[in-house]
C-alpha cells in the first residue's frame, strides 16, 4: 500500500480522473489540490469525493483542498506538510501503466531510507 498520493490540478478535470482511475494499488491517503477555477476540475474532484470512480475502494482516505492558484512547488509542499509520508507526487495529466505503482512500492520497500525515488516512463 502506498502511503500518500498527492496530485495538484489546475485544469482538464478529465485528465485528473484518468490519472486517478489508472491507480491499481491501494493508497492510504489520496490528497488532491484544486489550483484553479476550471469547472471540469471541480466536477472531477466531486466525482472522486463521492467515490464515483471504478477504483474508489483503493483509497482509504481522500483529502481535497481548493486554492486560487497555489502553484506547483507550494502545492507539493502543502501535500507533504499535511499528509503522512512517504509521498508519491504526480501530475494530474499522467496515467499510470498497469503495475507501475507496485514497482514504486517495491523500490520503497527495498530502500526505506531513500530521500527520493524517481521514475521514468
Amino acid at each position: 500500500m502506498l502511503k500518500t498520493l498527492g496530485i495538484a490540478a489546475r485544469n482538464r478535470g478529465d485528465l485528473l480522473v484518468r490519472c486517478i482511475t489508472s491507480v491499481d494499488l491501494a493508497v492510504e491517503h489520496l490528497f488532491l489540490i484544486d489550483n484553479g477555477n476550471d469547472e471540469s476540475v471541480r466536477r472531477s474532484m466531486e466525482q472522486v469525493r463521492n467515490r464515483q470512480i471504478p477504483n474508489a475502494a483503493l483509497f482509504s482516505t481522500i483529502t481535497m483542498e481548493k486554492y486560487g492558484n497555489l502553484g506547483c512547488g507550494p502545492s507539493w509542499n502543502r501535500i507533504t506538510l499535511a499528509s503522512p509520508g512517504p509521498w508519491l507526487i504526480a501530475g494530474s495529466d499522467i496515467q499510470f501503466s498497469p503495475g507501475t505503482l507496485a514497482l514504486v512500492q517495491a523500490r520503497l520497500s527495498e530502500h526505506p531510507d531513500a530521500s527520493i525515488i524517481c521514475a521514468f516512463g
